[in-house]
């Protein structure tokens, strides 16, 4: 698998391995999908109730 992005004639190849060398980068993506991940649950949740709520005051 060693080269395979690179063989793939991406124009944003060497950008790609760059991040996955870097281990900040790497530990940053992780702390952010975290993050992501549970905002986008409230969202969700907090759309869900919005509706459920709004669904009661058309009786």
């Amino acid at each position: 698998m060693t080269g395979a992005i690179s063989k793939n004639g991406s124009p944003v190849a060497d950008l790609f391995i760059a991040m996955v060398r870097t281990g900040q980068f790497v530990e940053f993506v992780n702390i952010a999908v975290q993050w992501g991940e549970l905002l986008i649950g409230l969202g969700i949740l907090l759309g869900a109730l919005t509706r459920l709520a709004g669904s009661g005051m058309h009786s």
